[in-house]
């Protein structure tokens, strides 16, 4: 729990397509890359626990499980620029050590 921002953040990163963007962590969030694709949890209480992928043509798709389908995996894993984002919500529960 300890390494989520107390305070928004810029999180800078190189993306898939070799270009550097940024986003903004909010309060209660961390962020990192996995496969060139930004990785952000926010800690929220009042909120379900989801994931959400944002697309490269802007869609964004809310999953009920906190585990992506093999074939969106796929995607991340190959690094072909389809998966923009993906966001988790998670309750403090849910960390380890919590």
């Amino acid at each position: 729990e300890r390494e989520f921002l107390a305070d928004s953040l810029l999180f800078r990163f190189l993306e898939v397509d070799g270009l550097w963007q940024e986003l903004t962590v909010p309060e209660s969030g961390l962020a990192f890359t996995w496969c060139q694709v930004p990785l952000v949890y926010h800690l929220d209480e009042s909120a379900e626990p989801a994931v959400s992928v944002t697309w490269d043509n802007g869609e964004r798709q809310t999953l009920a499980l906190l585990a992506l389908p093999a074939e969106t995996a796929e995607h991340l894993f190959r690094r072909n620029g389809q998966i923009r984002k993906i966001e988790l919500v998670l309750h403090r529960r849910q960390l380890f050590g919590a």
